[in-house]
């Protein structure tokens, strides 16, 4: 008997064919999805942990002003053994210099010695350093300075004033031996070309280099300011290391952000946190004491009439006695960008939130009509079946084989296609943001299994239900054709002025959609759910599509922005340029982000080229010399309200305490505006650093070339070049919406398809009768498909209504850290929407015109028999 059951559904198969396809392609589409961005968080943390690890880049940082020691590093791996905690401990040495390209542009360079256990770079080309006067770099270095393996690299020697690099006496010559990779930087170059913070230049580190530990021998170790110069050597009288880099070695097989991983870097943190107070004590001691040496030959050589050149020394070191001396402990999460990329991957993981919902609702309903018609067109063979002896549950499992063999293969195919497909689509987008050596896919066996359960709970649990509801009945109720359903008023019938002016046929199909009431419901919801979906996509191509033109023409109307040269006039006086306006830029840290500082100098002139504007009222904001103005995205991160107070660290490390007056609308990048007199009230010293300018266009290349020439500018960006870089940005983001759509498209045409082929089989003798009575086919079409078509239409209304604030949530769900996305969907979008839906429809209806004209009239009137 369980042999003949399982002929039975075997046949069923290929006999209903295209029904077990449709439960297929719905069990596919749900499980592609949601295993699909299910993965891609945990890929992305693991991919992101894997490089850390492969290069044992630190999990804990402790940086001074003091320097370290050896005995520091023993003590501290001393302490680290006496908790049980495996570690490597390395101390380094380190030092920014600011650099120039042959435009005279700055860049700030981090030289940090090579290490062997905590840190470790990977060679790209060339070779490793093998004596104290070979460097390694990172490429984009070369790029930027125009400069290849084996050429010469010069490094202008510590000094009180930036050196030139036309004084050749004052460079230190390294030769580039190689090209490296340090997985310990993770921003994409092409989004933020930043390497860390620091003190001098821009504030901004650009590149990182690697020499051998004894070239601090002859260099200095951090940039302390304790350095006696010649013009062969750097004697440095603090020598030790900048920084500590500890790497947990029992924290490896940890993902990176896991409870457990943060409970053992707190661990090591408190550890750490137990002697290191005392060590800087130690340390300020010796390093007191050790300047008070140098001191007294200073004076001696000075009252020997040598004050012209050691009075600067003795001055530098007197100021930097009066400095606070401090540590600090740092672990992976105060990297900004790393930071950055763990709040990503979670917003990636709320996606596993939304879309799959829709997928699988729409699956249950359809596998609910689907399979209930399949048992009703069964109706007699069930109660042969029973009426033979076959239990309930031998019956059950003709459907359950049936319907659970679609769903498993549907669920294989959904997960090995979604595993790999979406996360490696979705970090496509994200290398705006962030660089690893290798973007890796894993075996997420959770998601998984829970996709594809999911996916037999909605579709096998739908037909257990439905074909338990109708083993209910006895083989002699089984054996009979079950009553056609009884056709009732409907209201539309009771409003006579409307009722008598319709046609025979709309009549007709206004009480069919009455009538099959619950195929109608499903029907409906199907194309709400893929309308809504589809819609969504188009509303994220909407909200990324006109940042660059809304900020770089509506907010910022200059012509181009010029970085003025620290050592010149800082007054830019060239034909062609119409106006401009002066600001100081700085970069400080605000909470857990970092932000620009933007001085306006002139408020009046200011306003020629920045518009400060609420995103909904568009009224003017009028900077004050009361607060800042904080661009909006920057404010909402920090919850910022109007009149609350912030502190802003700039990269010296100085604290400025403000008023936040308003929130302007501005979509790139976190930007806080200040008048010029509230920070100088502050403290500070306004220095201009960057120029906004309206030129004539006729004379770009001209005004670029004098400033340069004139060395008036480090360098002169155009309107133009950043809307083309802003575009280029944000361009890969459009995939998404490819997806979304073509998955909503084939969630769409899947639904209507089985639906449209449920209504020809559930009505078979209904539209025989009509043929018979010598209907034409074009009007069995019109019986048929009008229903299709109205039932698509109040779909498409709930889906576009449903839609647009189901899109709104996503946008602000997939929006990343420095870009705020445009709240709004265009009107073509809607209409997109409609017609996407309405073609899918009428594809439908032209493939049911042929499944009509299929019927065979005679075996169809004669079923009941």
């Amino acid at each position: 008997m369980k042999n003949r059951i399982f002929t039975l559904s075997i046949r069923e198969i290929k006999s209903q064919f295209f029904r077990f396809l449709s439960l297929l392609v719905m069990a596919f589409l749900g499980v592609f999805v949601y295993v699909g961005l299910k993965s891609t968080a945990p890929d992305m943390l693991k991919s992101l942990d894997d490089a850390y690890d492969e290069a044992a880049i630190y999990d804990l940082k402790l940086s001074s002003n003091l320097n370290f020691s050896k005995s520091d590093v023993e003590e501290i791996k001393s302490v680290l053994t006496s908790f049980q905690i495996n570690a490597s401990v390395e101390g380094v040495k380190a030092l920014d210099i600011e650099i120039f390209d042959s435009n005279k542009k700055s860049y700030v360079l981090n030289i940090e010695t090579l290490e062997s256990n905590v840190n470790k770079v990977i060679l790209i080309s060339g070779s490793l350093p093998q004596n104290n006067n070979e460097i390694v770099v990172e490429e984009n270095l070369l790029k930027a300075l125009d400069l290849k393996i084996g050429d010469l690299l010069s490094l202008p020697s510590y000094n009180l004033e930036p050196t030139s690099t036309n004084d050749d006496d004052n460079l230190y010559q390294f030769k580039i031996s190689g090209v490296v990779r340090s997985n310990r930087y993770i921003n994409s170059d092409s989004f933020i070309f930043d390497r860390g913070k620091t003190n001098i230049g821009n504030g901004t580190i650009n590149f990182y280099s690697y020499v051998l530990a004894d070239s601090f021998k002859e260099y200095d170790a951090d940039g302390n300011i304790w350095t006696l110069k010649d013009k062969k050597s750097l004697n440095t009288v603090t020598n030790g290391y900048t920084n500590i880099y500890i790497f947990l070695e029992d924290a490896k097989e940890d993902l990176t952000n896991s409870d457990n991983y943060k409970a053992k870097v707190e661990e090591a943190n408190k550890a750490i946190s137990s002697i290191v107070s005392e060590l800087q004590k130690n340390r300020q001691t010796l390093v007191f004491d050790e300047a008070s040496i140098i001191l007294d030959r200073l004076n001696s050589l000075k009252e020997m009439g040598m004050a012209d050149m050691v009075q600067p020394y003795i001055d530098l070191i007197n100021d930097s006695l009066a400095l606070d001396f401090s540590y600090h402990i740092y672990t992976r999460m105060d990297y900004s960008v790393y930071n950055n990329y763990i709040n990503d991957a979670k917003s990636i993981d709320n996606l596993a939130l939304i879309f799959p919902v829709v997928f699988y609702a729409v699956a249950i309903l359809v596998s609910l009509v689907s399979m209930k018609r399949m048992v009703s067109d069964d109706r007699v063979l069930l109660g042969t079946l029973k009426s033979q002896g076959f239990s309930n549950g031998q019956i059950l499992f003709k459907y359950v084989l049936f319907s659970g063999l679609a769903t498993i293969i549907g669920s294989i195919l959904g997960f090995l296609l979604g595993m790999i497909i979406i996360p490696k689509l979705i970090w496509s987008i994200y290398t705006i943001l962030f660089s690893l050596p290798s973007f890796n896919v894993y075996f997420d066996l959770s998601s998984i299994v829970l996709g594809t359960l999911i996916a037999i709970l909605c579709i096998v649990g739908v037909t257990i239900i439905t074909a338990i509801l109708s083993l209910k009945d006895n083989p002699a109720m089984l054996l009979r054709p079950k009553a056609p359903l009884s056709s009732k008023k409907i209201l539309l019938e009771r409003i006579k002025p409307i009722w008598n002016r319709l046609s025979f046929s709309a009549k007709v199909v206004i009480r069919n959609i009455a009538r099959y009431k619950r195929r109608c419901i499903v029907t409906v919801i199907g194309i709400l759910g893929c309308s809504a979906l589809m819609l969504i996509g188009f509303g994220i191509r909407d909200a990324i599509e006109d940042i660059a033109s809304k900020q770089y023409k509506e907010i910022n109307t200059y012509d181009a922005i010029c970085y003025l040269n620290p050592t010149s006039s800082l007054n830019v006086d060239v034909k062609g340029i119409k106006d401009s306006s002066y600001y100081e830029t700085l970069d400080v840290s605000v909470g857990d982000y970092d932000a620009t500082l933007v001085v306006v100098e002139n408020k009046s002139k200011d306003k020629l080229f920045t518009h400060y504007k609420n995103s909904e009222t568009k009224e003017e904001i009028a900077l004050n010399d009361d607060g800042v103005i904080l661009t909006e995205k920057l404010a909402s991160l920090l919850h910022a309200k109007d009149n609350d107070s912030l502190e802003l660290v700039t990269s010296s490390g100085k604290k400025l305490n403000v008023l936040v007056s308003s929130s302007c609308e501005y979509y790139l990048h976190h930007f806080i505006f200040i008048s010029k007199e509230l920070y100088e009230s502050l403290g500070l010293n306004f220095k201009r650093s960057v120029c906004y300018l309206s030129i004539d266009s006729n004379l770009k290349n001209e005004i670029k070339t004098e400033l340069m020439q004139d060395k008036i500018a480090l360098n002169v960006l155009y309107m133009d070049d950043l809307i083309s870089e802003a575009e280029d940005m944000l361009g890969s983001l459009n995939k998404v919406v490819y997806i979304l759509i073509v998955l909503s498209m084939l969630l769409s045409f899947t639904v209507l398809y089985n639906l449209s082929n449920i209504n020809i089989n559930e009505r078979k003798r209904e539209i025989s009768t009509l043929k018979v009575l010598g209907f034409y086919n074009v009007e069995v079409d019109r019986y048929i498909t009008s229903e299709n078509l109205i039932l698509t239409l109040i779909g498409i209304f709930l889906g576009l209504l449903s839609g647009y604030f189901l899109a709104l949530k996503v946008i602000g769900t997939v929006e990343i850290e420095y870009v705020r996305f445009i709240y709004h969907i265009k009107p073509q979008s809607f209409i997109y929407t409609t017609l996407l839906a309405l073609g899918f429809t009428l594809i439908v209806n032209i493939i049911a015109h042929f499944n009509l004209k299929r019927i065979d009239m005679i075996d169809s009137l004669k079923s009941v028999e």
